[in-house]
């Protein structure tokens, strides 16, 4: 009697934590359904890509709907107020009122792509596997959420509020771009 009260209270304890449970997989889930109903997500990002041999770094903020999400250079100074577009696989770039469509949308693993995907991912995206580690003295939720074929996009959340902190793109074991994430509201 002891034995099976044993292996049913094991059997109790292993389900709860499959099914969105306590759990920083199940806690991470029920940020993602709450973003879903979010009409817009809004942050800054500081942005690290690599296009051939050369690695940039740019600040973009970002303005994601379920249908679009709008990208503006805030830095370098050089390059800031121009304004990307992407919508139903197509992207146009705009600067002080001019457009230019650029068809479609550059490939998943392109630099230009982070922001969008990271959005896309928090709202809708399948989580592989999660987990708490320390970044420096603050506690984060992480998680490997899937993106396609051989993508991968971790993202590191802050441990209480799981508000995103970090996200790195990698493609076939390889990161290819990554930022920090700042100013994370919804609206």
């Amino acid at each position: 009697m002891r034995s099976a009260l044993s292996a049913l209270m094991t059997a109790l304890l292993l389900l709860t934590g499959c099914a969105g449970g306590p759990g920083v997989e199940g806690k991470l889930e029920r940020q993602r359904d709450a973003l879903r109903s979010c009409p817009e997500i809004r942050f800054q990002a500081e942005v690290t890509g690599a296009a051939g041999d050369r690695v940039f770094t740019c600040t973009l903020d970002c303005v994601s709907t379920p249908e679009e999400t709008v990208l503006t250079v805030a830095s370098p100074e050089s390059i800031a107020g121009i304004t990307a577009r992407t919508a139903a696989g197509e992207t146009a770039l705009s600067y002080d009122g001019v457009s230019l469509s650029l068809g479609a949308s550059p490939g998943e693993d392109a630099p230009l792509s982070l922001l969008p995907t990271v959005a896309r991912c928090l709202r809708q995206g399948h989580i592989l596997r999660a987990w708490r580690e320390r970044d420096g003295e603050q506690s984060c939720a992480v998680a490997d959420i899937y993106v396609g074929e051989d993508r991968t996009l971790t993202v590191w959340f802050d441990g209480e509020a799981l508000t995103p902190l970090h996200a790195a793109l990698t493609v076939d074991g390889e990161r290819v771009s990554s930022c920090e994430i700042r100013d994370f509201r919804t609206e």
